[in-house]
C-alpha cells in the first residue's frame, strides 16, 4: 500500500508537469482546459495522500478517486476518477494487491466509464487508450506487474495514435466532424501517461 501511494503521487506529479502539453493537445480540437483539469485533480490527489494514514491499498485508490472527482468537477472528474474508484473496490481491504486484482479493477473501470460517459471504443475519448490497456492487463494477469504494465502502457500509447484516425463524437471536438481527424485525443493521452508512469514505477521498484 505504501508503494501504491508512492506510485499515485508520481503520477500526480507528472500530470502537473504536463499541464501545458495536455492543454495544447486539447486546444487543437477542444476547449483547451484538459491539462488544467488534470493538474487540478493531481494536486488534490497529492494533498489527500500526503495527509492520509494508510490502512489498505483499496483506501489509497478510493481516496485518490474521490479527490479527483471532487476537485475536477463535471464529466471529466467523474470519468477519470472512475479508474481509481474501481480499483479501490476490487477485493477485500488489503495491504497489497496483485496483477489479477489490478487487471479486474481496470476492466471494471472501463465498464463504469462506458456507462457513465456513453462512449465506445473509436469515439476519440479516454476509452481508446484505457480499453486496450485493460485488454493487455487481462492477457497478462498471471504475469509480473512489470510485464503486465509494459504491455498495458504500449497498448495505451497505440490507442492514442489510433485516435488520430477517429472522428470525435464527444465534447467541443464533435462539432468539428471530420476536421477532428489527424489530432490525438487529450483524454486518451492522459491515460497513456498514467499507464506509462505506472510501468516506470514498478520497473524501478522491482528491478
Amino acid at each position: 500500500m505504501e508503494q501504491v501511494k508512492d506510485m499515485l503521487l508520481r503520477i500526480a506529479d507528472v500530470l502537473i508537469q504536463k499541464e501545458d502539453e495536455l492543454g495544447e493537445i486539447d486546444r487543437q480540437i477542444g476547449d483547451g482546459d484538459h491539462g488544467a483539469g488534470m493538474a487540478t485533480g493531481a494536486r488534490a490527489i497529492q494533498k489527500e495522500l500526503e495527509e492520509l494514514e494508510i490502512t489498505s491499498v483499496n483506501q489509497v485508490f478510493q481516496k485518490s478517486g474521490t479527490a479527483m472527482m471532487e476537485s475536477m468537477g463535471g464529466a471529466s472528474g467523474v470519468l477519470f476518477s472512475s479508474l481509481f474508484l474501481a480499483l479501490g473496490k476490487i477485493g477485500p481491504e488489503a495491504s497489497e494487491t496483485d496483477v489479477a486484482s489490478f487487471s479486474e479493477g481496470v476492466r471494471q473501470a472501463v465498464n463504469d466509464i462506458k456507462i457513465r460517459g456513453r462512449a465506445s471504443l473509436g469515439d476519440k475519448t479516454m476509452l481508446d487508450a484505457l480499453e486496450p490497456a485493460s485488454a493487455a492487463l487481462t492477457e497478462y494477469k498471471n504475469a509480473t506487474f512489470v510485464e503486465a504494465l509494459a504491455a498495458a502502457k504500449s497498448a495505451a500509447q497505440q490507442g492514442v495514435e489510433k485516435t488520430k484516425c477517429y472522428v470525435a463524437k464527444f465534447g467541443r471536438a464533435k462539432f468539428l466532424g471530420e476536421r477532428s481527424l489527424g489530432y490525438q485525443d487529450a483524454g486518451a493521452t492522459s491515460i497513456a501517461i498514467m499507464m506509462d508512469e505506472m510501468y516506470q514505477f514498478v520497473r524501478e521498484e522491482f528491478k
